[in-house]
């Protein structure tokens, strides 16, 4: 029975050291799943295959029936990539080429499992057979394992990244899992894809997702070299400029398929936290502010280098034409109203929102209230932590017009935009952006009374 049915409750700790502290698989972090199978390797494996008995198959179905576990992910960085060549085992001929992304990390990952008191016994098993875990990952992801159950209020450090309403869809054991691996192996399938009756997914998101990190350009004329401004109403254009530069760019230094999911943003859900964001800054200086574009800042996920950025100093911006428009130059710097901290935010340009919360001219206020949540969710704002939200047309700031008026890519024209406000109970640090074009140069907000 799973552990969501018991009131009491206790904790079962799993940790994680990799000993060249390196993690090369392609998923990070390493899925429940994937733990899972890492185990019943480790137990099914050489003379240790002499130890698996009745016992161990017991405690293997208990951990497969408790609730997916939240995962603690210590700090990490991507390393330089590399390219792997192998066997293709699609076709059973010839070489293939693999990029590899190596997450660099010093400190355990942990694995939390909830379960009902009274069945110590079971995870003090599972505790003992986890320390004949050899690798997580690929092969050569050394590990060494160790389990306890935790006191009460005992808690390792750590990210949370645990099961939510919205998030990324992480593979995680079930009920007759390890039966499913057994009959695999025995039938020597164990290379071929599982179909969907054979997985099972679960929504996971961070409890507190890192903030940005950034590089800001300013807009130069190609040919004097003189600052350009461009209306406020076309920030998706630029956007879609930036990141077309930046495609073409990175063409000769990454893997090509790391540069469409990542730096173009043609990618799975799963994978949005590690997309590129693309922001045209407009100027709202409250004395100088006009609306107008002439700083663009390229915003990167946390654990990404931020160097990489760098050579788009000096990249032309090209129109659907291929006509030269700008000119990046590295700048280096983000306004305070745009990266600092504060506990009121309005939106610069309007955030697109998931769908329509209005029905024959009267508001649904409960829509609209789950739509803003799950926006705010995405960024890392707590519900709870938001003491007022207004939603209007009108712009907040000098220079900048009525939502409608921002243009919006083609996949996003019939979704409603909006400008809002937030005030929230603490402060907190920017850049921020929200809803479905946050990605697109749209859903930008700025701090008040920063500077």
């Amino acid at each position: 029975m799973a552990s969501g049915s018991h009131t009491e409750t206790k904790t079962l700790c799993i940790s994680v050291n990799f000993i060249h502290g390196c993690y090369n698989g392609i998923e990070w972090p390493p899925s429940p799943a994937k733990f899972f199978c890492a185990l019943v390797a480790g137990n099914r494996t050489g003379c240790r295959k002499l130890e698996w008995g009745e016992e161990e198959k017991a405690a293997i179905r208990w951990l497969e029936r408790l609730d997916p576990p939240e995962i603690l992910v210590p700090p990490y960085r991507i390393g330089t990539p590399y390219i792997q060549y192998g066997v293709n085992n699609d076709e059973k001929q010839g070489k293939v080429e693999k990029w590899k992304y190596p997450h660099r990390i010093q400190e355990p990952l942990h694995f939390l499992w909830r379960f009902p008191s009274g069945e110590e016994e079971m995870a003090r098993i599972i505790c003992r057979m986890s320390r004949r875990i050899i690798a997580l990952g690929h092969g050569s992801d050394s590990v060494w394992v160790s389990g306890k159950i935790l006191e009460d209020d005992a808690r390792p450090p750590g990210d949370a990244y645990k099961p939510a309403m919205r998030g990324e869809r992480i593979k995680v054991p079930f009920p007759g899992y390890y039966d499913l691996l057994e009959r695999r192996w025995r039938n020597g399938i164990s290379n071929v894809r599982s179909s969907p009756s054979e997985e099972r997914y679960v929504l996971y998101s961070w409890s507190n997702p890192k903030p940005w990190k950034w590089r800001v350009f300013l807009l130069t004329s190609p040919t004097s070299g003189t600052i350009l401004s461009f209306p406020w109403s076309s920030a998706s254009i630029i956007a879609a400029w930036v990141r077309h530069a930046a495609g073409e760019a990175l063409g000769k230094l990454r893997d090509p398929a790391w540069i469409k999911r990542v730096v173009m943003g043609h990618c799975e859900i799963s994978e949005i936290r590690h997309r590129w964001a693309y922001v045209p800054l407009p100027s709202v200086h409250p004395k100088h502010g006009d609306g107008l574009i002439r700083h663009v800042a390229v915003l990167v996920p946390d654990n990404e280098n931020t160097d990489i950025v760098d050579v788009l100093d000096g990249c032309c911006l090209t129109n659907t034409g291929g006509e030269m428009m700008a000119v990046l130059e590295a700048e280096h710097k983000l306004s305070p109203m745009y990266g600092g901290k504060s506990k009121v935010w309005r939106t610069v340009t309007p955030v697109v929102f998931p769908g329509h919360w209005q029905r024959r001219g009267r508001n649904r206020e409960g829509r609209l209230h789950t739509m803003l949540a799950a926006m705010l969710s995405e960024a890392g704002i707590e519900e709870n932590s938001v003491e007022q939200c207004q939603v209007r047309r009108e712009p907040f700031f000098k220079g900048c017009e009525l939502a409608q008026q921002a243009k919006a890519p083609q996949h996003l024209l019939a979704l409603p935009r909006m400008h809002l406000e937030l005030v929230l109970k603490e402060e907190v640090q920017g850049p921020m952006l929200l809803g479905l074009g946050r990605f697109a140069g749209l859903g930008c907000l700025a701090g008040v009374n920063v500077l």
